[in-house]
């Protein structure tokens, strides 16, 4: 990445200043002013080997350069033609460094925590140098930030009545509402160690939280069963621990009965997919809707008047290991 953008302050010093200083090489005020400009460049060059300093300040001192030519044609220094050719270069050399800079800041990133901007929104990421990156929302503002989206229902616009491949492969939007994916979370889950926050509000707005410290799934082969689940604590004490109750269990979908009840398939008696045991007492997946008399609805332990909001985040709990870079992949 350094590398990249030390060609690229490179190039444009070649631009600029060697484009330039040939035609007015008789004018000493101005040679002293290009003299300044290749000193700043060489500058932003050491400041990017050395230590990575941000393409935010490398970029806003080009376009500061940029001007500064822009006011040498006004002062009547250079030819038009030759001051034209110049600034098309020069703006081309800031388009390419804008362009890197913004892809720079979709990705990919190990993790969220490891995304630099630390602006929750959209990011690509990526697990490993071996496999492909994927989208993912990243919460950066709740709970200290660095948090994976892996479920969010808001408002009833994506139905989350699916199959096994679809919560295998997930669906719906990063940006409203979606399911990340089962196969997504076992290789997250598994790779690292991860910390799990569930958060719901119900219709009459009461808001409520359940933190566990530890949270990790098994594979497509051990049906995605929830095979660890940490310590807990949340805002609604011992009841509102609704998946201590189903640790170990399968995760079930309408079309793959795993759960523990022998006469019921509790994904279609809950319109929903979830690691249900004897269907309770959870059922973030279930049917969107304002009531406490279906049990179809979406539903998590004390707070089982139907849902209006939940979100479920997962966080690496490797802190020094996010600590040691900006988390994008190099070449």
């Amino acid at each position: 990445m350094h590398v990249f953008i030390f060609t690229l302050v490179a190039l444009c010093c070649t631009v600029f200043c060697w484009s330039v200083k040939p035609i007015l090489a008789d004018r000493a005020p101005l040679a002293d002013r290009l003299n300044a400009l290749q000193e700043t460049l060489s500058e932003i060059q050491q400041k990017i080997v050395k230590n990575g300093e941000s393409i935010e300040k490398s970029q806003s001192q080009l376009w500061k350069m940029h001007a500064d030519v822009k006011q040498l044609q006004a002062d009547g220094w250079v030819q038009q033609a030759d001051i034209q050719t110049i600034l098309a270069r020069q703006a081309s050399m800031l388009k390419t460094m804008q362009k890197y800079h913004e892809d720079r800041h979709k990705g990919p990133f190990g993790s969220c925590g490891l995304e630099p901007s630390k602006v929750s929104g959209s990011y690509l990421i990526q697990l490993e140098r071996s496999t492909n990156p994927f989208e993912v929302y990243c919460e950066q503002s709740a709970y200290g930030g660095g948090w994976t989206v892996i479920q969010h229902r808001t408002n009833g616009s994506v139905d989350f009545f699916r199959n096994w491949a679809e919560y295998r492969e997930g669906f719906g939007s990063t940006t409203g509402e979606h399911w990340l994916g089962l196969e997504r979370l076992h290789k997250m889950t598994s790779l690292h160690r991860h910390e799990l926050m569930v958060e719901t509000r119900d219709f009459k707005g009461n808001y409520g939280y359940a933190h566990y410290d530890v949270f990790q799934i098994g594979g497509e082969s051990e049906h995605y069963a929830l095979k660890e689940l940490g310590s807990y604590d949340g805002n609604a004490g011992d009841a509102g621990d609704a998946l201590r109750y189903v640790v170990g269990q399968n995760f079930s979908t309408s079309d793959r009965d795993n759960d523990a009840w022998p006469t019921v398939n509790c994904a279609v008696d809950r319109h929903g997919a979830w690691w249900y045991k004897d269907c309770g007492p959870s059922n973030l997946n279930g049917r969107y809707q304002n009531t406490n008399e279906d049990l179809e609805a979406i539903y998590w332990s004390t707070m089982s008047d139907g849902l209006a909001y939940t979100r479920m985040l997962i966080r690496r709990r490797e802190l020094e290991l996010e600590n040691r870079g900006i988390g994008m992949f190099s070449n």
